[in-house]
């Protein structure tokens, strides 16, 4: 049986439900506080006001990689997106925003292990009370 609340859903990789869950942080990622959002050795950085930037996953060998965007979405609360990198002319771009469960899912599907790591970062800002789950419409 599984149950979804804000505060500690039952979430797991690769559901199809995930695909559909946004993680908001309670507190907004300003200069102040945004090295508390550390993934594996990698620092969120600012591109332009109210939006940073971190990488999911990033290896020199593989094609494939994915970024956390840490911005507001259009209500204006600070939202945890995903977006895949995409070289374009020898520069590294990215995709759409994706809602934080699909991102993960795609991570998934391409590197299990990598998308625990990605997952068990967003479920720790969870348990500090930093972020909460929420499901959103199709």
């Amino acid at each position: 049986m599984s149950h979804l609340d804000h505060k500690r859903p039952y979430l797991q990789l690769g559901d199809p439900r995930l695909a559909n869950m946004m993680l908001y942080l309670t507190t907004p990622v300003t200069l102040q506080n945004h090295v508390d959002y550390h993934f594996l050795g990698s620092e969120l950085k600012q591109i332009r006001p109210g939006f940073w930037t971190m990488p999911a996953y990033l290896n020199d060998y593989d094609t494939m990689s994915l970024f956390f965007l840490f911005t507001a979405d259009d209500n204006g609360e600070m939202a945890v997106m995903m977006a895949s990198g995409e070289w374009q002319d020898g520069h590294l771009g990215m995709s759409a925003p994706m809602k934080t469960g699909a991102g993960l899912n795609k991570l998934y599907h391409h590197r299990r292990k990598n998308a625990v790591k990605a997952f068990n970062y967003l479920l720790a800002l969870t348990m500090n009370g930093k972020a909460e789950w929420r499901q959103l419409p199709d």
